[in-house]
C-alpha cells in the first residue's frame, strides 16, 4: 500500500500532468510514520508537515521560519520535516499578525517560509472551523505585505516545488570563474545526485536559474551575461573596492559568457 500511495501515486502525477514536476510531499494530517517517512525520504526531494510544533499548552514553537540550508533528516527544519505556518485564525495555526512577523524575520534576517490555508471565507460570511479558513480580510492584509517584499527585494515568492528546486540546485552546484584572453566565463556544474541522500538531479526539471555572485573588472557599470540563448544585463556594485555583480544562471546550462556592457540603461539591478 506504502509503495502505492507514495510511488504509484508520483509516477501517475508526473504522467498525468507532463508540465508539473512531483518532487515534494505533504504528509496527510502531519501523521509520520517511520516506514513511510523512509520510502518518502527516497522518492521525494522535500516532504512538509501541516503545521509547525506545538508545545503541550498548544502554543507554536517558532519553526515557521526555518533554514535555507535544510539538512537530510527527519527533525523539524530537515528535508524530509519541513514545516508550514497556517493562515487560520483557529488554535491549530496561527494568527495574522503572527505571519506577519514570520514574514518580516525573512525579509530581515533570511530564511525559509512556508505558509497555507485550506480556503478564504468572503466578507460577511462566517469563519467555519471545520475549513480552517482565512477570512479574506486577513488574506488581502497577508498577501498585500508579501507584495511589498516582494517589490522591495526582500524575499523571493515562489511555489514550495519551485523552492526546493533551487534549494538543491545550491546544495549541489559549483561555481568556476575564469578569464582568458578572449573574455570573462562562468561555469555552474550541478551534480547528477544530491550529495547527502543520492536523490537524481534531472537538469530538465532542475533548471530553475541560481543567483551567482561573480567578481568583474574595476570600473564596469554594467555586465552582459550570454549562457545558450539567453542574454541578460545586470547592474555591478563595488565592495571594499573590488566590483561585483549578481547574475542568474542555469545548472549544467552552458558556459556563461561575461562582457562589459558600458552605461547600458536596461539592466538587472544587483
Amino acid at each position: 500500500v506504502l509503495q502505492a500511495e507514495i510511488v504509484g501515486s508520483q509516477a501517475k502525477l508526473n504522467k498525468e500532468f507532463p508540465d508539473y514536476d512531483c518532487i515534494t510531499f505533504a504528509i496527510p494530517n502531519s501523521n509520520y510514520h517511520d516506514p513511510a517517512d523512509q520510502l518518502l525520504a527516497k522518492t521525494y526531494h522535500a516532504s512538509r508537515g501541516g503545521g509547525c510544533p506545538f508545545t503541550a499548552a498548544g502554543i507554536q514553537t517558532g519553526f515557521a521560519v526555518q533554514t535555507l540550508d535544510p539538512k537530510v533528516g527527519y527533525s523539524s527544519g530537515d528535508w524530509s520535516n519541513l514545516q508550514i505556518a497556517r493562515l487560520t485564525p483557529n488554535q491549530d495555526g496561527i494568527e495574522l499578525s503572527e505571519n506577519l512577523e514570520y514574514l518580516e524575520t525573512c525579509a530581515e534576517n533570511g530564511g525559509r517560509y512556508i505558509s497555507m490555508t485550506h480556503g478564504v471565507f468572503e466578507v460577511g460570511k462566517e469563519y467555519t472551523e471545520i475549513h480552517n479558513d482565512c477570512s479574506a480580510d486577513d488574506m488581502e492584509a497577508f498577501c498585500a505585505a508579501v507584495s511589498n517584499y516582494v517589490e522591495d527585494g526582500k524575499i523571493w515568492c515562489t511555489t514550495f516545488s519551485e523552492a526546493t528546486k533551487y534549494v538543491r540546485e545550491r546544495q549541489n552546484s559549483t561555481v568556476r570563474q575564469y578569464a582568458t584572453e578572449s573574455g570573462i566565463y562562468v561555469d555552474l556544474t550541478m551534480a547528477a545526485t544530491t550529495k547527502d541522500d543520492n536523490l537524481a538531479l534531472d537538469a530538465d526539471v532542475f533548471n530553475v536559474p541560481l543567483t551567482v555572485k561573480v567578481e568583474l573588472p574595476n570600473g564596469w557599470q554594467n555586465v552582459t551575461v550570454t549562457q545558450g540563448t539567453t542574454t541578460n544585463n545586470y547592474s555591478t556594485f563595488v565592495e571594499s573596492g573590488v566590483t561585483f555583480a549578481y547574475i542568474e544562471l542555469v545548472p549544467n546550462g552552458g558556459t556563461a559568457s561575461l562582457s562589459n556592457a558600458g552605461d547600458y540603461s536596461d539592466y538587472i539591478d544587483s
